[in-house]
C-alpha cells in the first residue's frame, strides 16, 4: 500500500472504512451502542477525509483512541 501514490492510499483506506461501516450495519451489531459510535465515527471520518481529498476540508483528521 506505501508504494502507492498518496491519493491511491487514502482511496484504499476510504474503502476499507466503508466496508467497516457495512459490518458495523449488519444486525449481529444492531442492539451494541459501541458499534453504533464506531460506525458513526468511521462514517465522519470517511466524510470528511473525501472533503479534504476534494480539497474543500481543512486540517488534518485523524480517529480518536
Amino acid at each position: 500500500m506505501w508504494a502507492a501514490p498518496r491519493d491511491q492510499q487514502m482511496t484504499g483506506l476510504l474503502a476499507q472504512a466503508a466496508g467497516l461501516c457495512r459490518v458495523l450495519a449488519h444486525e449481529h451489531f444492531h442492539n451494541s451502542p459501541r458499534a453504533a459510535e464506531l460506525a458513526e465515527r468511521v462514517e465522519d471520518f470517511v466524510q470528511q477525509s473525501a472533503q479534504r481529498q476534494l480539497g474543500t476540508g481543512a486540517g488534518l483528521l485523524a480517529l480518536e483512541a
